[in-house]
């Protein structure tokens, strides 16, 4: 038989974890004001750097992660934020609809002379790492996965795309190990995200470009920045997956309303079914596209965000429009599969740029500062 808790006890009981709730918030709220308090009397990076995300970082072992994500998401978002302020200082360019070929020569000068330097500035990644430099090396050696995470992690990163495009033969094995590297310590340091199918493609072209801890700080940075929406979609539950596919489909519709009543009435209901999530989940690297090419996008991605995507998205859709309007439901699935991706247009990038101005209702939503709770 078992006892009947004294109702009393509830009461405590629930009164002392609302208590520590309450604790736990009083805390971080006064972290936040501090971080706010030092921003307008212009204290020094030092200073807001140890008071801020370090501070993060020192207590992710000790909140759930619903705390260590969203609560302290505005200190992450002041380094993000400071980083982005010194770019445009350089750029002068803060919107994908203000891109033009100016812009276009300037990206392509820097990346001729750096292109990993040139997405460590502007993703605002070297502001993270020169505040934190060696925590990558340290996490390294004191993460430690279980064996099923790290069997996962290992597996997929034997079947990585794009290994011949990126490396040699002779390289392969060494780059296969900083992929594992880079992906144990985000998925440790990280957890409330983890690993998901994609992260591997992106770490690899970035190791193509960077050292290990380069790479792992522009992971959190394409995580943690707003412009990019990755956690939406490397997280587990993928919260904003629906909401952005629906906005690539409207997004069709607006610019090719033949092709879109072309696939609704072939069958094809869901730009997913057309490879779109590996657009938006591998920003392109699984598509199939020249490795070249996706450089290039990467290249203007870094600055401006997910409105890159959309643009290129639809560029692909225009460059095989007349050919997509003649195929039925299979051919048009097969076609995305690899024959689709086959662009020569050297200009293509800064084409889709400048000729797709995204609708109002995109833009807001881009602009807008949400805060989802996931």
């Amino acid at each position: 038989m078992y006892k009947k808790i004294p109702y009393s006890w509830v009461i405590i009981f629930l009164a002392a974890f609302q208590l520590a709730l309450g604790m736990m918030d009083q805390n971080v709220i006064l972290d936040i004001k501090e971080m706010e308090n030092m921003e307008k009397v212009g204290l020094n990076d030092s200073t807001k750097s140890n008071s801020g995300i370090q501070k993060y970082m020192q207590k992710m072992g000790q909140l759930s992660w619903e705390y260590r994500l969203f609560h302290y998401w505005p200190e992450i978002r002041m380094v993000m934020k400071n980083s982005k302020e010194k770019k445009l200082e350089i750029n002068d360019c803060s919107s994908a609809e203000e891109f033009n070929s100016d812009h276009q020569g300037r990206i392509m000068c820097e990346a001729t002379n750096g292109r990993g330097n040139l997405w460590m500035r502007l993703s605002g990644a070297q502001s993270l790492l020169n505040e934190h430099p060696g925590l990558y090396e340290k996490l390294k050696s004191q993460f430690q996965l279980t064996e099923v995470a790290e069997a996962e992690i290992r597996k997929d990163v034997y079947r990585t795309n794009r290994q011949d495009d990126l490396w040699t033969a002779e390289t392969r094995i060494a780059k296969q190990e900083e992929i594992y590297n880079v992906l144990k310590v985000y998925s440790c340091f990280l957890k409330q995200v983890g690993y998901c199918q994609g992260m591997g493609c992106v770490s690899a072209l970035l190791l193509s470009e960077l050292n290990e801890e380069s790479t792992f700080w522009i992971m959190v940075a394409l995580t943690i920045d707003p412009r990019y929406k990755l956690l939406g979609f490397w997280h587990p539950k993928m919260p904003e997956a629906d909401e952005i596919f629906q906005n690539m489909e409207k997004l069709v519709e607006v610019f090719f309303p033949d092709l879109a009543e072309h696939f609704r009435h072939k069958g094809v209901e869901s730009c997913t079914m057309y490879g779109v999530t590996t657009w938006f989940i591998t920003i392109f690297v699984a598509s199939n596209l020249p490795i070249s090419l996706v450089r290039e996008i990467w290249d203007v991605y870094f600055e401006f965000g997910i409105a890159v995507i959309y643009k290129i998205g639809l560029g692909i859709l225009e460059n095989h429009r007349e050919d997509l309007l003649k195929l039925e439901f299979e051919d048009i699935i097969q076609n995305f599969q690899k024959d689709f991706y086959r662009i020569n247009d050297n200009d293509f990038v800064q084409q889709c740029m400048t000729k797709y101005i995204l609708p109002e209702f995109l833009m807001d939503e881009l602009k807008s500062d949400r805060r989802r709770k996931y």
